[in-house]
Parts: structure tokens; C-alpha cells; sequence
């Protein structure tokens, strides 16, 4: 968690929000329950410089059976094949104000076969380290499983809370998609409950055959980002008024498009996200006639995997065929290539 490319405060979460680089944030359901995000300096020890923490900005009493809230890491195929019938090792170090019963819920590809495997968190306001072993196919019937590259290979998610719909079976690969066991906590039971999460590390093997000095050895910042930037990049600026790259005005006159290619092949064609506020913090700048069009709206398309596309629109003065960069006004504003796996 020492990557954070997006944001490190986030209030009121929506589904699949960005937390650390490879966390997102996952909910279901009509519930009342919302969460803040922060990154936190608070963590186990001196190993890692910061955690995830999320706080309940509002609350719901009770649990319908369709809502879930939940933080979420995924795999790809080709990282858990060379452990297909055999073992991982999940450890993380979590806190919470709130004690019980927590679940981690593992998924494969299609996610119609789900594991829960129950966890406690015994002490409030209190770093505790858990250890989750994930059996691979060990037990799991049929089910859709992908180890290639390119695919999604296994989903891990901590349970924030969870209705009837998402409970399953512990300790067994349930048939079907699912988030806790029935004994899980309800997390936004209470404005002001958090959950963090720290320093997550998976291993081959089965936890008892783990070393018993093994040590925590984090990759560098640099080595993190290459491989975040596989599913998640940014640009930004440091300074307003900076042409971030170039495209070609459409024959409508209100808009222009733009092909970057990605320095690095990404998990698959992404989204492509502007962040701040289009009529404000963007323009397209005609590089002709030196004239500023202020932005009024955007789309994203799915190029591919080595190419991102998408428009820029304005209400009008776009010439077709001329070239225009895509202009940060402010350093309110920043673009973001999101290929996570889904």
C-alpha cells in the first residue's frame, strides 16, 4: 500500500472506487450505509508507511438482504496458475473500533464458486495480524477458473457487512457468488465505525509450511508502480495551463478525439476518467490559432489494451481535421487510465 496514484482522501465511496493501487471499494444494495476513505500514516509497524482506512459517514441500523459493502484485491490468471491445486497464504494486519466476526471471501473468474473463511477481530482500536489459507481448486467442484494472462484469476474481499443474499458456508467453495458468512459484523452500523487494513502479503503454500522467520521484505516504490501500471495509471501536472496531448477535431465541431498509446500494455482497453470538473478544470487548445475552447462534456471508448481512446466536447469552434491538445487548466484536474480487473 505505499502506491496511491489516484487519491488518498475520498468521501462518500462508490462502487468500484480506487483506494491503495489495486484496492477498490465494492457495494451492492439500496442500504444507507456510505463510507469515507483515507489514507492513514497509522500502521503495524515500521515496515509500511500507511494504511486504508474506511469510516462510516452514514449509518444503516439493519442489513437488507441485497446490500454488502466490502474492499476487494483481484489476481490474475497467470499469478495463481502455477498454484492451481495446491495452496496460498492471505496475511494482513487489520483494526476496527468494532469487534466479531469478519469474513474473507474468495472468488474465482466467473465467480459462480466462492470461499468464506471466517476471521475475528478480537481487541478495539488494535493492530492484529490474520492469517487465511485459500485452498485452488482443492474441493471446488466445477466452476469457471482462467489462469492465462489477460484474465481475472481470483478475487479477495474483506467483508465490511452483508445481507442474506451474499451469506454462504464457511471453510467450503460455495456454489454461487457471495460475500461473508451470517456471522459477520455490520460495519455501518454506526456513523464513525472504521475498518483499516494494512500490510497484505500473499504466499505459496499452505501456513504451516511457511518459514518461521519469514520476513516482510516490501518492494520499492518504483518497482510497484511498474507493475500498478499494468491496470491503473494517472497523469497530472504539477502546473496549470499544460497540454497534455494531441488530437484531431470531428466534422461535428463540438468535440475532438484523442489516441494516446500507453507506454505499457495494460490489463485490458481502460476506462478512461477525468477528475476535477470539465468546464473548469479542462479545455481543448487549438494549436493553429492559439485559442482555448472551454470543455462542456467527455466520453470514453474501449480502444484496446496498448491504446487509450476518448473525446473531449465543447459547445462549439472545433474545425474538423485540425489538431488540438487536451488542455489541463488547473492542477485540479487529472486523467486517469483505469484497467483494473473487473
Amino acid at each position: 500500500m505505499c502506491s496511491w496514484s489516484d487519491r488518498t482522501t475520498i468521501n462518500t465511496l462508490t462502487h468500484r472506487t480506487t483506494l491503495a493501487d489495486r484496492f477498490l471499494y465494492g457495494q451492492q444494495g439500496l442500504g444507507t450505509s456510505t463510507f469515507n476513505l483515507s489514507r492513514e500514516t497509522d500502521s503495524p509497524d515500521s515496515t509500511v508507511n500507511y494504511s486504508i482506512k474506511l469510516t462510516v459517514d452514514a449509518s444503516q441500523s439493519s442489513v437488507a438482504a441485497g446490500d454488502e459493502r466490502h474492499i476487494r484485491y483481484a489476481l490474475e490468471g497467470i499469478e495463481i496458475s502455477p498454484y492451481k491445486n495446491s495452496y496460498l497464504t492471505l496475511k494482513f494486519f487489520v483494526k476496527s473500533n468494532v469487534v466479531g466476526n469478519y469474513t474473507i471471501a474468495a472468488t474465482n473468474s466467473a465467480r459462480d464458486r466462492t470461499r468464506l473463511i471466517p476471521y475475528t477481530i478480537d481487541q478495539e482500536n488494535t493492530w492484529e495480524e490474520k492469517t487465511i489459507e485459500i485452498p485452488l481448486l482443492s474441493g471446488t467442484g466445477s466452476g469457471t477458473w482462467q489462469f492465462e494472462e489477460g484474465t481475472f484469476g481470483l478475487g479477495i474481499r474483506w467483508a465490511l457487512l452483508a445481507g442474506s443474499t451474499y451469506h454462504g458456508t464457511a471453510n467450503v467453495w460455495n456454489s454461487g457468488n457471495f460475500v461473508s458468512t451470517s456471522s459477520q459484523v455490520n460495519l455501518g452500523s454506526n456513523t464513525g465505525n472504521y475498518f483499516q487494513l494494512a500490510k497484505v502479503r500473499i504466499y505459496p503454500g499452505r501456513p504451516q509450511d511457511l518459514p518461521n522467520d519469514l520476513q516482510y521484505v516490501g518492494r520499492s516504490l518504483q518497482e510497484t508502480k511498474l507493475l500498478v501500471n499494468r491496470y491503473f495509471r494517472t497523469l497530472k501536472v504539477s502546473t496549470g495551463g499544460v497540454n497534455m496531448c494531441l488530437g484531431v477535431g470531428s466534422a461535428v465541431g463540438t468535440s475532438a478525439n484523442f489516441d494516446l498509446n500507453l507506454p505499457q500494455t495494460m490489463y485490458r482497453a481502460p476506462d478512461v476518467v477525468l477528475r476535477g470538473t470539465i468546464n473548469t478544470d479542462y479545455a481543448l487548445h487549438e494549436l493553429q490559432g492559439a485559442v482555448n475552447l472551454s470543455g462542456t462534456g467527455f466520453t470514453s471508448f474501449a480502444r484496446s489494451a496498448d491504446c487509450a481512446k476518448w473525446s473531449l466536447n465543447v459547445s462549439s469552434g472545433v474545425v474538423a481535421g485540425r489538431v488540438y491538445s487536451h488542455r489541463l487548466l488547473t492542477t485540479s484536474g487529472w486523467i486517469v487510465f483505469d484497467a483494473e480487473l473487473l
